[in-house]
């Protein structure tokens, strides 16, 4: 396995679920030196209830299993919003196309025959989590975009009542010289003075692409 593959698999956790306790040490066996935490659970319904707890990266999953089966299983997590962008791979020895169409149906990503899981399982693995990474870039690249613009739209909002104040505080200071020395417009002249200074810093990250927001956000200063 190449490198940059093998560093894709590093970075993720997989949840499996199989009701085969051996084929789920066989499964552990062939994962271990690659997978950064595998999660066994030979139940679909134990697994379902720490799922929101695990947060697993890819899921991998039977489907003929015993009180909830893998359609079944596949179905409620997809009804799960924090998980609703979850890869999930599944394992059958059924290879019955009808039963690979409602698979889809239900949310299922791609599929591996427990005939041939020693040679393709890896593969998929890092398959779905390169996809995986490929999603996650592109919805923080969004979520940047959607700050840059709250940042925009604050610094036009906050910009504009701060002019105002500012004005006013001007304003007075003509009508009544001696109120330059007051020690409360000093004061709120002094907090206007660091809200200006606040939204030129936070209008500076709006320029920032997001390689260089992550590495230098921790030494950015708003205040």
């Amino acid at each position: 396995m190449s490198a940059l593959n093998q560093q894709y698999l590093s970075e993720v956790s997989v949840m499996v679920v199989d009701d085969s306790r051996s084929f789920l040490a066989g499964l552990k066996a062939i994962m271990e030196q690659y997978v950064k935490k595998i999660l066994p659970f030979t139940s679909a319904k134990a697994a379902l209830a720490q799922l929101e707890l695990l947060k697993p990266d890819i899921l991998l999953t039977d489907l003929e299993m015993p009180e909830l089966n893998g359609l079944e299983f596949i179905s409620q997590v997809r009804e799960m919003p924090f998980l609703k962008a979850m890869p999930i791979l599944v394992m059958t020895g059924n290879e019955d196309s009808e039963v690979m169409i409602r698979s889809i149906h239900v949310g299922a990503d791609a599929f591996i025959s427990k005939q041939t899981v020693r040679e393709c399982l890896l593969p998929q693995l890092v398959s779905l989590a390169r996809l995986k990474s490929i999603y996650e870039h592109s919805m923080r690249g969004k979520q940047l975009e959607a700050v840059k613009a709250l940042i925009g739209t604050y610094k036009h909002e906050f910009g504009n009542s701060i002019t105002a104040i500012d004005g006013k505080i001007r304003k007075l200071e003509k009508i009544s010289p001696e109120l330059k020395e007051h020690e409360d417009l000093n004061s709120i002249k002094k907090w206007l003075e660091k809200m200006v200074e606040t939204l030129r810093k936070l209008d500076h990250l709006r320029h920032y692409n997001e390689e260089h927001y992550v590495g230098s956000a921790q030494t950015v200063k708003t205040e």
